[in-house]
């Protein structure tokens, strides 16, 4: 193919010059062709290479550098060369730069497209976040400018493309650490949620024990005199059955014994405080 004949020709002179190539200082002595794939008529003239460039000096290094062969008078893509296809001129473009082949790769996303390559397969897998049904219908792609590794394209303001320039075997480590983002993220949400539902069963508790301490100790009372906001004489009342001390001389009394105004009142309070803890607490 001609693309590919430009690749093994022409790219050691043009990959230097790339934002993205991690080896300007080092003279290349050749650059291959691994493996490619046509999208055929969903980006015509677009094929994507898988390079493997060999330094005069020191381990080789492969790159993914998808081309793009305009034959139009196009002039919105940057141009990296010429080529020639069965005796037609051919303008090689940077095809990330070009809005029919970027939103080609949306499509093959959205349909799950497996694309047959030379040696291999090339596999366009949705991530969890990625629109159902026609959701992705009239997004505009747009490169990010001044990435130095890997080469971003924008759709509206929904999703993120990010090719990784340098593929090697296993998890990128990128795409791990996004992974774990959303796991931590989640496990956040959960808890929060967990905390909400506490603090309303604490706020429960507290509403049945005031309704029954209202219920049992009448108008008057140390827990009438709190809902209607007399705190301080609520403190008045307490501190009188503490003896001027601050101790609640029934805050040790075993359940089952008599309960005073004062330490019912206290048992209020600290649920409340409580309450204020697990907010203050899901709050961070």
């Amino acid at each position: 193919m001609a693309l590919e004949r430009f690749a093994a020709e022409r790219l050691a002179e043009l990959l230097p010059r790339q934002r993205w190539f991690a080896s300007k200082g080092r003279p290349i002595a050749s650059v291959a062709v691994r493996d490619a794939a046509s999208l055929g008529g969903r980006a015509p003239g677009a094929v994507l290479t898988l390079l493997d460039v060999v330094f005069e000096q020191g381990p080789g290094e492969t790159y993914v550098v998808p081309l793009l062969g305009l034959a139009d008078g196009r002039d919105d893509a940057t141009v990296l060369g010429q080529a020639e296809a069965d005796g037609v001129p051919l303008r090689v473009v940077e095809p990330f730069d070009d809005s029919g082949f970027c939103g080609a790769l949306l499509r093959a996303f959205a349909e799950g497209l497996r694309l047959p390559a030379r040696h291999g397969t090339v596999r366009f897998v949705r991530a969890g976040a990625f629109p159902a049904g026609t959701g992705t219908a009239g997004l505009v792609a747009r490169r990010l400018k001044g990435e130095q590794s890997n080469t971003s394209v924008v759709y509206g303001d929904a999703l993120i493309l990010k090719t990784f320039r340098r593929p090697e075997a296993g998890v990128n480590p990128e795409h791990e650490m996004t992974g774990l983002k959303r796991q931590v993220e989640a496990a956040w949400a959960s808890e929060r949620m967990a905390n909400a539902v506490l603090r309303e069963r604490i706020n429960d508790v507290a509403g049945e024990v005031v309704r029954v301490a209202h219920a049992l100790e009448g108008l008057g009372s140390p827990i009438e005199t709190m809902l209607a906001g007399k705190a301080t004489e609520l403190d008045a009342m307490t501190g009188g059955l503490s003896g001027g001390n601050g101790i609640d001389p029934t805050s040790s009394m075993p359940n089952g014994g008599d309960d005073s105004k004062g330490s019912l009142a206290r048992r209020i309070r600290s649920l409340q405080k409580r309450a204020a803890r697990v907010t203050s607490a899901g709050g961070t």
